[in-house]
């Protein structure tokens, strides 16, 4: 019997899940080779060094209850930012709290420490798979892996995210040249590039992936594969973006509309108000001419005339005082 191909190897039913959790993060597009890598490796204990938002910790939490993983999956964070993801308020962490821990209890674990101050958490050797994603410095990436290395187990993949990054200070790039050879690896080149390398004795669901380096062609589908699953995350979230404005659009609209028309009525009684005066003020210029010129006569030889003039500037006192 014919193997399959290696390609397909790095494939499986959880590549093609939903994330539960879909928001904006350069991680996004590495959500589906998360679900496959969760199943594939089956890690006892996962730590995430930088969190942010919880695009990939989500994603590793929800492929651990999918897949019924024995695995306590650890987020590392001071949830304050740095000068690559830029300062944020405690909203984020509040926000990301409220959504991991009910939905992953006994999953999920959050550390609000430096990454150097969260080292006394773990055991030596105890980590099968470290995720690196903070500062990404050349010295900062460096310190992290170096730092870390001795937690991790004799079977431990290690995740570096931005490999493919070429601007301002990232170096991710740069201590990927130096160690991708020097490991069993893969590099994916879309979402920002994530490397993969196993440290130690390779997990018998990885050995396909390191292993597609001596396979251009099947190396080359297995990144459109993940590039396209997770082009798709990315074209959901546009789309909800396009309806969440089309909405706050429409909202506006109706909103401008409802001002529109109590403006229109406003005006509408301010012109009904305007032409009473001008009538008042046109029987009150008739009127004056006619009282100079007239003799003086007692009320009861002409009460009509006494009382429309009477009336008449009344209404016009009246439409000067509310106008």
């Amino acid at each position: 019997m014919t193997p399959p191909p290696r390609s397909v190897l790095c494939l499986s039913p959880p590549s093609f899940l939903w994330p539960d959790r879909l928001v904006w993060s350069g991680w996004i597009e590495h959500v589906p080779f998360a679900f496959w890598l969760v199943e594939a490796i089956a890690p006892r204990v996962l730590v995430e060094l930088g969190t942010h938002t919880g695009a990939s910790f989500s994603a590793f939490c929800q492929a651990v209850q999918a897949g019924n993983v024995d695995c306590r999956c650890h987020a590392v964070d001071t949830w304050r930012g740095d000068k690559h993801a830029g300062a944020y308020g405690e909203a984020v962490f509040e926000e990301i709290s409220a959504y991991l821990l009910p939905r992953y209890d006994g999953i999920a674990t959050l550390h609000r420490a430096t990454f150097d101050e969260a080292l006394d958490h773990f055991a030596d050797g105890s980590v099968d798979l470290l995720h690196i994603d903070g500062l990404h410095t050349y010295e900062a990436v460096r310190h992290d892996f170096e730092s870390w290395r001795p937690k991790l187990s004799d079977r431990a993949v290690v995740l570096f995210h931005d490999t493919a990054v070429r601007r301002g200070d990232f170096g991710v790039y740069q201590l990927w040249a130096e160690i991708e050879g020097a490991f069993p690896s893969f590099e994916f080149q879309h979402g920002n590039g994530l490397g993969v390398i196993a440290v130690g004795e390779v997990p018998e669901g990885l050995a396909p992936l390191v292993a597609l380096g001596g396979d251009p062609a099947a190396a080359d589908l297995v990144r459109k594969t993940y590039h396209v699953l997770g082009d798709r995350l990315t074209r959901a979230l546009t789309e909800t973006d396009k309806t969440r404005e089309n909405t706050r659009l429409a909202e506006a609209v109706e909103t401008y509309r409802g001002q529109v028309l109590h403006r229109t009525q406003q005006l509408e009684a301010y012109i009904a108000r305007t032409k009473k005066l001008e009538g008042a003020l046109m029987t009150k210029q008739q009127i004056s001419p006619i009282e100079s010129a007239a003799p003086i006569r007692p009320p009861e030889i002409n009460p009509e005339f006494r009382r429309d003039r009477v009336e008449n500037i009344a209404d016009l006192n009246g439409c000067i005082a509310n106008p």
